[in-house]
C-alpha cells in the first residue's frame, strides 16, 4: 500500500518541479528540498489522513464547505487534474522522454495510444493500487535509482550562496504545492481506503488507520527521498 500511495503521487511534476528547485535553490539544497517535501510530501498524506476519517467520501468532506460544494469543487479539482492541468502535463512530459527513442512519434498518436492503455488498465478499480504497487513502483523506482546515480555521480555541486537560503526554502514550499498532489489525495484515496478495508472487512478502524499511518511512512518516506536526491 506505501508503494502504491508513492507511485500514484509520483507523476510527471514529481519529476520536474523538484529539479527546478535545486537549479533554483543557489546551493541552499536542504532548505530547497525541505520546502518541497512540507508542500509536496506531508501537505498531501495530511489530505489522505483527512479522507481516512470520512472514509474516502469525498462529498463529506466538502459538503462541510456549503450544499453545492461537493459538485463545483470536485468539478474543478477533477477538471485541473483532468484535462486541463495534470494529465496533459504527464503526456507531453511522457511524449517529451519518448521521443528520445523514436523522434517522429507525433504528440496526438502517443497521447491517444497512451490514454488507451491506461483506460485499459484501470477497468477494474479493485486491481489499481495492487498493480501500482507490486508492478509500476518497482520500475519507476529503478528508473528514478539510474537518474540519480548518473546525476550525482556526473555532477559537480555548486557552493552555497552567502544569501539565498530563505529564498530557496520559499521556492520550495510554492513548487511543491505545483505538483497540485493535494487535490490528487481527495479522489486517490478512495482506492487506498477501499484496498485497506478489503483486506479485513471486519478490522477494528483504529488499526486500519494503524495500517496506514505504516503505509504513509513508506510511501512519504520514498518519496521525500526522492524529492532530496532530485533537488
Amino acid at each position: 500500500t506505501g508503494l502504491a500511495m508513492f507511485s500514484m503521487f509520483f507523476g510527471s511534476g514529481n519529476l520536474v518541479f523538484p529539479l527546478l528547485v535545486g537549479q533554483m535553490s543557489e546551493g541552499h539544497y536542504l532548505l530547497a528540498a525541505l520546502g518541497i517535501i512540507l508542500t509536496g510530501v506531508f501537505v498531501p498524506f495530511l489530505g489522505i489522513l483527512a479522507m481516512l476519517f470520512f472514509k474516502g467520501k469525498t462529498e463529506e468532506l466538502f459538503s462541510l464547505l456549503g450544499k453545492y460544494a461537493p459538485f463545483w469543487l470536485s468539478l474543478l479539482c477533477l477538471s485541473i487534474m483532468g484535462p486541463f492541468g495534470v494529465l496533459a502535463r504527464c503526456i507531453t512530459v511522457a511524449h517529451g522522454a519518448f521521443q528520445l527513442i523514436l523522434p517522429a512519434t507525433n504528440l496526438w498518436a502517443f497521447s491517444l495510444t497512451g490514454c488507451a492503455v491506461i483506460f485499459l488498465l484501470s477497468l477494474k478499480k479493485n486491481r489499481i493500487v495492487p498493480m501500482l504497487g507490486s508492478i509500476l513502483t518497482p520500475f519507476l523506482l529503478a528508473s528514478l535509482a539510474a537518474i540519480a546515480l548518473f546525476g550525482v555521480y556526473y555532477t559537480n555541486l555548486p557552493a552555497a550562496s552567502e544569501a539565498g537560503g530563505w529564498t530557496s526554502l520559499k521556492t520550495g514550499i510554492f513548487q511543491g504545492y505545483q505538483t497540485m498532489d493535494l487535490l490528487a489525495a481527495f479522489f486517490f484515496s478512495t482506492f487506498i481506503i477501499r484496498h485497506l478495508e478489503k483486506q479485513d472487512p471486519d478490522t477494528d478502524p483504529a488499526h486500519t488507520i494503524s495500517i496506514f499511518f505504516r503505509a504513509s511512512l513508506v510511501g512519504a518516506g520514498l518519496l521525500s527521498f526522492i524529492y532530496g536526491i532530485l533537488v
